[in-house]
């Protein structure tokens, strides 16, 4: 019984993943000075900056 419990929580663990790949993170805000300001070419803050570093440090595309 512990081998087939084994087994299927390897298995869901090794199928799970690829289903959550993305090919592009997308980000939603709402203009909010000074943390989110929407300007005519991209928005600026401080929180922008954040989840700009956030996705540089994780290696992904916002």
């Amino acid at each position: 019984m512990k081998k087939l419990i084994l087994i299927s929580v390897a298995t869901f663990m090794i199928v799970l993943p690829t289903g959550a790949l993305a090919e592009k993170l997308v980000i939603a805000i709402a203009e909010w000075p000074p943390y989110i300001m929407a300007g005519k070419e991209q928005p600026s803050g401080t929180d922008v900056d954040i989840a700009r570093e956030i996705c540089r440090r994780l290696g992904i595309e916002p």
